[in-house]
């Protein structure tokens, strides 16, 4: 033990000594990463400070009802062109409020002419009209005695490139076959054709005066990297689908040089052992079936698209006293409609594991005011409109399902519309002073 004790403190001695003569070397190293990692921090609270968010909410009237969604859907696509700074995004929301359906726009406020350029360029008559948060209403430190809080992120159930079902999906089947069978590729809409937002127009009608429901669709641009990410994972899913090799993540050079011992190695071993000759089985590539077929269609369809990082969001606040189950469900249910069976479907952001939601449970109840404390912090990220922790990618066509402006066939009587603008006067007009 005390040979131990003396190596040890030999040892030790030796190391105090070089940090003595040296520490002017070290102490920069060690300190350099914890320096930097603060300042980016510092950076990121100081562009928090300076972007200033605005609220626009859209008015539109009739007109808009009456035209494609395609429109819409360029009105995503072209929304790629606004570049924001690296923690800004765009919030375009569905929002229940004053029992009427409000569509909302919440953006850094440099980004408000463009905005408004790319909408009026697809939407002419629908006015931009500035306004407070509607969250600005409600006191920040919901939930409380006075307010209840429901609030659920959502992901993709497969990866990224299978996409949901879209507003073509939802089209009077007549109209189908007559696109199909004319050629015709604009996207028709008859009277009967089938709007998502029923369901949440319906929710609406019946909510009480004081409740706030909100659809929250958070996008950004993906960056770099994030490109990278995607183009890799597309490919990953996609080449197998049509009978290519998947694509090879690059290796790192201690794998390579590990990768390249172990080859030789093998190769040397190989060359001394006789091994009996291999047969090789030519396999026939495998015809794909009309489900797969369908869904190699949609990938394609959607890699080749605008896609945005994004955060799906549902928000519902109510007095405790109205606070109603069946809202939430019918939340849940109308973003449930753009499942897809030949792509991808949305489930809710959780953990599912038998030992989490065991120490979940014994945490609630040793500690009741923490799922409080969860919530309020989910107040937050709505007010703040954080992205979630798993986001999503999503394309411009699938947002256009999601948010638009409702078909002119279903029940607005919810709906805030404008009247027409007024035309300008004609000219030559007799003049009496």
């Amino acid at each position: 033990m005390s040979q131990f004790y003396t190596i040890f403190m030999t040892i030790w001695r030796i190391i105090i000594g070089i940090f003595r003569e040296f520490w002017w070397i070290i102490l920069p190293l060690i300190l350099f990463n914890i320096f930097r990692d603060l300042l980016k921090l510092y950076l990121k609270e100081l562009r928090k400070k300076e972007s200033n968010f605005i609220c626009l909410q859209l008015l539109f009237s009739e007109e808009a009802c009456l035209k494609p969604l395609r429109f819409m859907e360029l009105f995503f696509d072209n929304l790629k062109n606004i570049k924001l700074e690296e923690d800004q995004n765009i919030s375009c929301e569905i929002v229940g409020i004053d029992n009427q359906l409000k569509y909302f726009i919440r953006m850094p406020e440099k980004a408000q002419d463009l905005i408004a350029i790319i909408l009026h360029s697809q939407y002419p008559n629908v006015e931009l009209v500035q306004v407070n948060d509607y969250f600005s209403r409600i006191p920040p430190n919901v939930p409380n005695n006075e307010f209840s809080f429901w609030s659920k992120e959502y992901k993709y159930k497969k990866g990224n490139p299978f996409p949901l079902l879209t507003y073509e999906n939802f089209y009077n089947i007549k109209t189908q076959e007559k696109l199909k069978s004319s050629n015709i590729t604009d996207n028709i809409i008859e009277p009967n054709s089938y709007d998502p937002l029923s369901v949440i127009i319906e929710i609406f009608n019946r909510i009480r005066p004081d409740d706030i429901i909100s659809v929250q669709c958070i996008i950004r641009n993906l960056n770099d990297k994030e490109k990278t990410d995607w183009d890799f994972e597309a490919q990953s899913i996609y080449n197998p689908l049509i009978g290519k090799a998947a694509p090879q993540k690059p290796e790192s050079v201690g794998r390579i040089l590990t990768k390249s011992i172990g080859d030789s190695l093998n190769s040397a071993i190989t060359s001394v052992i006789t091994s009996a000759p291999t047969t090789t089985t030519v396999s026939t590539p495998k015809t794909p079936t009309d489900t797969e077929q369908a869904t190699i269609k949609n990938i394609e369809k959607k890699i080749s698209g605008t896609n945005y990082k994004s955060s799906i969001r549902l928000n519902y606040i109510s007095r405790p006293t109205d606070f109603s189950n069946s809202v939430t469900t019918s939340l849940e249910m109308f973003l449930k409609q753009f499942n897809n069976p030949c792509g991808n479907s949305i489930e809710e952001i959780k953990n599912d594991a038998p030992l989490v939601k065991m120490k979940t449970k014994i945490r609630n109840k040793i500690f009741p005011y923490i799922p409080t404390q969860i919530s309020r912090q989910m107040f937050q990220k709505a007010i703040n409109r954080k992205p979630s922790e798993k986001e999503i990618i999503i394309s411009s066509k699938e947002l256009a399902s999601i948010f638009h402006f409702p078909f002119q066939n279903i029940y607005l009587s919810s709906v805030v519309m404008k009247k027409n603008r007024p035309g300008s006067p004609p000219p030559n007009l007799p003049y009496i002073p």
